[in-house]
């Protein structure tokens, strides 16, 4: 088992270590997926109906989608709230430390590379469920979260809002 440094709660202003926390604690239905050549993994709540909204979950390096969705808590979270998570799994084939490579252009352009797969998730996801498409959300930790405004900006469409926690600046820090 690997330590990591996750986000805590989607929001949440601080991050928490864990090892080996169980994934199936919510009572909703969790599942691996794949689409798009892509593996994710997808939490259901419970009473689930149509029309929820969609928040996608993007880990940081050497991270896993069923250890970012633990140690988050993020489950537990859409099952008391009525949301579905989908969890984008970076393949170490993309990138030797499972990092989302949100530096790279094809990766930041609409209808190419890593961001392409990650859109065509949240929608095909969207659509299986039958989910609010003007409710789909989208947040990142450390790699993932400098994916996310590459995602904000190139499906502006697709995504209502982001959020980015522990992630890259493009603008250097300034000295007083």
């Amino acid at each position: 088992m690997r330590r990591r440094r996750v986000l805590q709660t989607l929001g949440a202003a601080a991050t928490a270590t864990a090892v080996g926390v169980p994934t199936a604690s919510a009572a909703g239905s969790y599942t691996d997926e794949y689409y798009d050549g892509l593996h994710y993994t997808k939490y259901v709540p419970s009473d689930a109906s149509g029309g929820e909204p969609l928040v996608v979950m993007l880990h940081g390096c050497s991270q896993e989608p069923d250890d970012f969705a633990a140690a988050t808590g993020m489950n537990d979270v859409a099952e008391r709230e009525g949301f579905v998570v989908v969890y984008p799994d970076q393949s170490s084939f993309s990138n030797a430390f499972d990092c989302w490579n949100w530096y790279y252009d094809a990766n930041t352009a609409r209808g190419s590379g890593e961001g392409a797969s990650i859109a065509n998730i949240a929608l095909n996801a969207a659509s299986v469920e039958s989910l609010d498409t003007d409710r789909i959300y989208i947040a990142g930790f450390s790699a993932g979260a400098g994916m996310v405004p590459n995602l904000m900006v190139s499906y502006a469409d697709v995504f209502a809002a982001g959020g980015i926690h522990s992630g890259w600046s493009t603008t250097p820090p300034t000295r007083p």
